[in-house]
């Protein structure tokens, strides 16, 4: 069974980070300690409910909100446990922008998800680009960039 840990980890505090790893690996919560010259790494809690191959996750307070072989999920930090797992993009990247999650699917669509545990949200979703992506969306001065291997797109998301 591979180990591939290609997802950026999550800083949780100034001690703890969560990794996590996709092929049925799933997430982990890595507290550190030292004292003097001794470091010491302990495992709070290890869950197959976030597992992760390439994909990065965010983080909104004590949640983590990723894709769990494409199915968007949010964990939280505290105990691993899942609050929901809903909506499937495929092996797409996220982005936190305020309370909302931009998730750019696979499939070239781009989703906007309420970030909240209490329920899954999907608010509005459409078409971007053609064709597998599997790049991270950028937002600058009230512009969503997205792309793939073949082509860019830019949308205007600033209110008239």
């Amino acid at each position: 069974m591979p180990k591939v840990n290609a997802a950026i980890p999550i800083l949780v505090d100034d001690s703890s980070i969560m990794i996590g790893c996709g092929y049925s690996v799933g997430s982990t919560l890595l507290r550190f300690s030292h004292a003097g010259d001794n470091w010491n790494v302990t495992s709070e809690w290890a869950s197959k409910k976030l597992k992760m191959k390439f994909n990065a996750p965010v983080r909104k307070g004590n949640f983590a909100y990723g894709l769990d072989e494409g199915i968007l999920t949010c964990v939280d930090l505290r105990s691993g446990n899942s609050e929901w797992k809903r909506g499937r993009y495929g092996y797409g990247q996220l982005l936190l922008c305020g309370d909302v999650l931009i998730v750019q699917a696979e499939s070239g669509e781009v989703a906007f998800v309420s970030a909240t545990p209490e329920k899954f949200e999907e608010l509005h979703r459409f078409p971007a680009l053609n064709g597998k992506s599997w790049n991270h969306p950028v937002v600058w001065n009230g512009r969503l960039f997205v792309r793939n291997g073949e082509e860019a797109a830019c949308f205007d998301l600033r209110t008239q």
